[in-house]
Parts: C-alpha cells; sequence; structure tokens
C-alpha cells in the first residue's frame, strides 16, 4: 500500500457506482458533517450485523461514539460511504498500522436491507484503488 497523497479531503475519490441489482449510488470518503447520518445507519443495523462486523456480541454504541467515526484524516484512515439517496447504504473503512504504514486494518458494514446487492463489492473496488 502506497501512502495516498491526501491529507484533505480527497475530492477525487468521489464516484459515482451502480449496484448488481441495478440501483445507483454515490460512492465518497466520509465528512464531518455525516455524523448524524452514521447514527442514522449504525441504528438501522440488526445485532447479527454489528455481531458480524465486531466478530463477537455488542452493545450498541453511544452516538457520541458512532459520531467520532465521520472524522478522518484521509491518510491514515480513511472511511467511504456508498449512499442510497441520502441515506448510508454501505460503509468501508482502513486503519492503516502505525508500525507498518504499508498494512491496514479494513472493515465493511452494509445496512441489512441493502445486504447481496452489490454494495460490498463495489465499496471493496472503491477502497482498493484508494490505497
Amino acid at each position: 500500500m502506497t501512502t495516498p497523497p491526501y491529507p484533505s479531503y480527497p475530492e477525487d475519490l468521489e464516484r459515482p457506482g451502480l449496484v448488481r441489482t441495478g440501483r445507483s449510488t454515490f460512492v465518497r470518503p466520509i465528512r464531518p458533517e455525516d455524523a448524524d447520518r452514521l447514527v442514522a445507519f449504525v441504528g438501522t443495523l440488526s445485532r447479527a450485523t454489528l455481531a458480524y462486523r465486531s466478530l463477537g456480541p455488542v452493545v450498541r454504541a453511544r452516538d457520541d461514539v458512532i459520531r467520532r467515526g465521520a472524522h478522518v484524516d484521509y491518510l491514515n484512515e480513511l472511511a467511504l460511504v456508498a449512499l442510497a439517496g441520502d441515506e448510508i447504504a454501505g460503509l468501508v473503512r482502513y486503519v492503516r498500522d502505525p508500525e507498518e504504514p504499508e498494512h491496514a486494518e479494513v472493515t465493511f458494514t452494509i445496512r441489512d436491507d441493502h445486504q447481496s446487492e452489490g454494495f460490498g463489492r463495489l465499496l471493496l473496488e472503491h477502497i482498493a484503488a484508494a490505497a
């Protein structure tokens, strides 16, 4: 993984997309003003999706903790959202290992009502291109 050239909001990562179902979406980096949208997104997730996402049982995080997820540095941490209308349908995030910056942990979360539509694959393509 090379170091991306964007310490500020990377507009060049904004892209329209199409998922397997034919639904149009827009993929872009998360922004601080997405904090409430992120809280709403997490609020739609089932316990099963939350457990799968975190590899174990989860107690829903407080809203202020969730809101912090909308604040990334676009260099060592990048999150992309796939929008269905004005709502987040899916989210992918990478966080670089500070000791080995060529390595990163990548997580995906797709809203329950959009699973199996191709949002995960689309987000994988976008985060791989951004890395």
